[in-house]
């Protein structure tokens, strides 16, 4: 398992996009496509619990809106075809994490590159992208963590992270690295730190900020 080293990343992280969105716009799926483009980068987002039980726009007293449609729209204009639906409230995690590896696998089935296939999980998302992972050990797709691990990791010793693994925190939140998470044996294929430093807490991934969009987006059109 190669492990790369924490970094520190400010609004625009030193990457330069060099097409303009509008060159680069993929599309918004609440579900896989029936006959998926071999050449497509697909992402599963999975939103946090606050869309699950309040709405698709809804606004946390501490942390403010979640534009749930706005982060679908931004990803979908970097090139990536989206795939994404607002959960059911009372839905089970670790349940959901197995309708993420159904929909996983029939793109793998389709003929699809697993390096051409990301699960995308903030918060109760990312803990559900954790569950997926922890499931998959021979997938070789990619995971990106965000704002998901916590003491509640020690509470779950029996996870794990397979894949290539993306995890990125935010300096002010109560959410850190899953580098621990990580640690453990077999452990992913690869494995990346990020940490964002906006202030904002939690928050920080409510809406589509180039702090953590634009690495995310970086690292997934460089995993093939």
């Amino acid at each position: 398992m190669a492990i790369a080293e924490t970094r520190l990343v400010s609004a625009l992280a030193g990457i330069v996009l060099l097409l303009p969105a509008a060159a680069m716009t993929g599309e918004i799926l609440d579900k896989p496509p029936r006959d998926p483009d071999p050449s497509a980068q697909y992402v599963f987002y999975l939103h946090g619990q606050i869309v699950q039980d309040v709405g698709p726009r809804p606004t946390h007293p501490q942390y403010g809106l979640y534009d749930y449609p706005l982060i679908l729209e931004a990803l979908a204009n970097h090139g990536l075809t989206v795939i994404s639906e607002r959960r059911k409230k009372g839905t089970d995690r670790e349940k959901y994490a197995k309708t993420i590896i159904k929909q996983v696998n029939k793109l793998l089935d389709d003929g699809v590159d697993p390096r051409r296939i990301t699960v995308l999980g903030f918060s109760a998302g990312g803990i559900i992208a954790i569950y997926a992972s922890s499931m998959m050990p021979d997938s070789g797709i990619n995971f990106v963590i965000m704002a998901s691990c916590s003491e509640w990791i020690y509470d779950a010793p029996s996870l794990r992270l397979n894949g290539r693994v993306l995890s990125v925190y935010e300096l002010s939140d109560f959410a850190y690295s899953c580098k621990e998470l990580a640690a453990r044996a077999p452990g992913p294929s690869t494995y990346e730190d990020v940490a964002i430093d906006t202030g904002k807490q939690h928050g920080a991934f409510y809406l589509p900020d180039d702090a953590w969009v634009l690495p995310v987006v970086n690292w997934i059109k460089t995993t093939n």
